[in-house]
């Protein structure tokens, strides 16, 4: 077997598992956004869910227009909100210092900054699918506070998946 006929198959194997990556990481998204729009009908009914860029969705209920950012958890690990663009996810709350490398929640800036036209109240949403441990917000070095539904935080209120009904049905 020449060097062309082994760079020839590696280049082959590369290639089927980025393709492989690409099915999974669309496939993924699909169904995160096909759990969330049944949640959501389930809750309050047949209502037109639009969806848009980087784990976003929109929809009017009332006479409110939501925009809701979707995050895909393990149920295990906890969120924590330490500022208003910096979210990330603790895998494993025991453990967990200020000093451990962060594996940030993508495009936040962006979902914070997103204003859409529109004469309706726009509440912003962050989704936690399937869920997650814990919600903690840092207050400062020393002091925290659990987050839940009934409470938003920096202009966003942070929901379970789990809790979508409870919280549709209060709005």
């Amino acid at each position: 077997m020449e060097l062309y006929d082994i760079l020839k198959w590696i280049s082959v194997f590369f290639f089927v598992v980025i393709l492989a990556i690409v099915f999974y990481v669309v496939f993924h998204r699909k169904r995160l956004l096909k759990k969330a729009t049944i949640a959501i009908q389930e809750a309050i009914g047949t209502v037109e869910i639009t969806p848009l860029p980087n784990q976003l969705i929109r929809f009017e209920h009332k006479d409110r227009l939501f925009l809701v950012k979707l995050i895909s958890m393990n149920p295990k690990h906890e969120l924590i909100l330490t500022n208003p663009t910096f979210w990330c996810i603790n895998d494993n709350p025991n453990t967990w210092k200020r000093s451990s490398t962060p594996v940030l929640i993508p495009f936040v800036k962006e979902f914070l900054n997103l204003s859409l036209e529109s004469e309706k109240e726009v509440v912003k949403v962050a989704m936690i699918i399937p869920g997650c441990y814990n919600i903690t917000r840092y207050l400062n070095e020393s002091d925290v506070e659990l987050v839940t539904y009934k409470k938003s935080v920096h202009g966003v209120t942070f929901v379970r998946f789990d809790e979508i009904k409870d919280f549709l049905s209060s709005n």
